[in-house]
């Protein structure tokens, strides 16, 4: 029964400790309020049909951006979406990547290689994790 009791209690503690680390390292949506300046979150719909068609994460007078995480793979999907947001929002596409290293992580210079080389009309903003 004592060795029951002492599992729960291991399991609840593990349960919190990982609570506080997904707290700590914060969603895409906490750097989405702290950095758009208007509501994070703007449905898209279809002209023609009025179909859901995505949702843009920060649409701003001049940008529709997509976050995300700077991290494998990532770096391929905020580009699609960012041209996505933008042609249906008629604005910028730009991408904010989340990452502890800046500009100098991988993924994000792999993408800014990317939109370099196709000469993609999509800015990159970084902010630290």
């Amino acid at each position: 029964m004592k060795m029951k009791a002492n599992c729960i209690i291991g399991v609840l503690f593990i349960v919190f400790l990982l609570t506080l680390s997904f707290k700590a390292r914060g969603l895409e949506v906490d750097y989405q309020e702290a950095w758009c300046p208007n509501k994070p979150g703007t449905t898209l719909r279809d002209p023609l049909s009025g179909k859901v068609v995505g949702y843009v994460d920060c649409l701003t007078k001049t940008h529709a951006y997509e976050f995300d995480f700077a991290k494998s793979m990532k770096q391929y999907e905020a580009i699609g979406q960012a041209l996505k947001y933008a042609m249906f929002t008629g604005r910028r596409p730009g991408i904010v990547f989340i990452a502890a290293e800046g500009r100098k992580n991988k993924y994000v210079m792999e993408a800014q290689a990317i939109i370099n080389h196709y000469n993609l009309p999509i800015d990159i903003e970084v902010m630290p994790k």
